[in-house]
């Protein structure tokens, strides 16, 4: 186990898809945080000539070996996007600036393509841009949702979003709604979102509870009740897509094993509430973020 201080507020990580590689975002902030894992200390990202301060998005782009961050100029609703990009291969990291033609509203998040491609969803729309020679959009989908989107998660040919209490998977692949769900049952908003890396599960979690579903069948699993009494902030599947990882209130991590739905692993590190986890390309790390900054990374047995 080691640790990082990123800045508080954290609301986003990621491991490069290497590994080497750990990217902090504190949620209101105007640069990202680039950790080198293998020495454990932090990288200097070049500034770029206009900084944004409003942090929307941030992920690795396998595809170009490139850290794609997204942010808002001026906090203006409808303001266009900047999208920084840096080459973390090269030393130092190479800083490329493009403004591209989507607006601020409903918070976009970005999430990179095979081919050069990305996907944002803004709002209730979602779209698909081409990066070079410059971003043009090729693709739009309105995903019918009843207010901007809360939570949003990628993988692979599927894409899943939420509203409060509404739920769109979507299928990248054929172009089309796959599954929606509106249940005025559930007791609170839809707060965080994941689909395994092999496709088969979606799960997302409702204050303490956990509802996993499996994709192909369309039956639902035992629903993981009860994990304790502070709200569930954050899922991610191992890459192996066997296990689950929430990050809890309280300082609270556990690992799940999606078959037996039974818990495997419980992580306490008696920090604040957990704000985002995410697992190493090779499934042996965890890495977990507080809402102080402090990130952990525990070696998974």
């Amino acid at each position: 186990m080691y640790q990082y201080n990123s800045l508080p507020d954290l609301s986003h990580l990621a491991f490069s898809p290497d590994g080497r590689y750990l990217v902090t975002c504190p949620r209101m902030a105007m640069m990202p945080q680039l950790w080198d894992t293998h020495r454990r200390k932090a990288v200097q990202l070049p500034l770029p000539d206009q900084i944004t301060n409003r942090y929307c998005s941030v992920a690795f782009d396998s595809a170009r070996n490139c850290l794609h961050y997204l942010g808002v100029t001026w906090r203006i609703i409808g303001q266009p996007l900047t999208m920084i990009s840096w080459e973390i291969d090269e030393t130092p990291a190479k800083c490329i600036e493009q403004d591209v033609g989507i607006n601020g509203d409903g918070l976009p998040s970005i999430h990179p393509l095979p081919e050069g491609r990305l996907l944002v969803a803004r709002g209730d729309r979602l779209d698909v841009y081409t990066q070079e020679p410059d971003t043009t959009l090729v693709q739009s989908w309105n995903l019918s949702l009843t207010g901007a989107c809360r939570t949003v998660s990628q993988c692979g040919r599927w894409f899943a979003i939420s509203h409060d209490r509404e739920l769109r998977l979507f299928d990248l692949q054929l172009g089309r709604l796959a599954y929606s769900m509106q249940s005025r049952s559930l007791r609170s908003p839809i707060r965080a979102i994941a689909i395994s890396p092999d496709g088969k599960w979606l799960a997302f979690a409702v204050a303490s509870y956990v509802f996993v579903h499996e994709l192909d069948t369309g039956r639902w699993l035992e629903t993981l009740t009860g994990i304790t009494r502070h709200l569930v902030q954050s899922l991610v599947f191992c890459p192996e897509s066997r296990y689950l990882a929430t990050s809890e209130g309280q300082g609270q991590s556990r690992l799940w094993d999606i078959p037996t739905m039974q818990e495997r692993v419980l992580y306490q590190w008696n920090s604040r509430s957990g704000r985002a986890v995410a697992f190493a390309p090779d499934g042996l790390r965890l890495a977990v973020g507080s809402s102080t900054g402090r990130v952990i990374v525990w070696d998974v047995e």
